[in-house]
């Protein structure tokens, strides 16, 4: 705000929502000799995003689905 700088940052937003930050350039890249962790423990399948190969701007908080199931013949639809 106000064009002054903020220092640091780290937000939490979906992985659509944090393609377009890092298409529109609104992100930096981080520091992995900071996030030893990063490198050691993330699970193979979250290494390489389509919109951050190599995971240079981003790491996951967390990972999975929400469903809803229901039953057909219960609720007519």
């Amino acid at each position: 705000m106000n064009h002054r700088p903020t220092g640091r940052d780290l937000i939490v937003i979906s992985d659509w929502m944090c393609a377009r930050y890092v298409r529109l350039g609104w992100v930096q890249r981080m520091d992995r000799a900071e996030q030893p962790n990063v490198a050691k423990y993330l699970d193979p399948l979250l290494r390489r995003p389509a919109f951050d190969p190599g995971r240079t701007y981003t790491v996951p908080w967390q990972s999975g689905i929400t469903g809803i199931a229901y039953d057909r013949r219960r609720l007519g639809r």
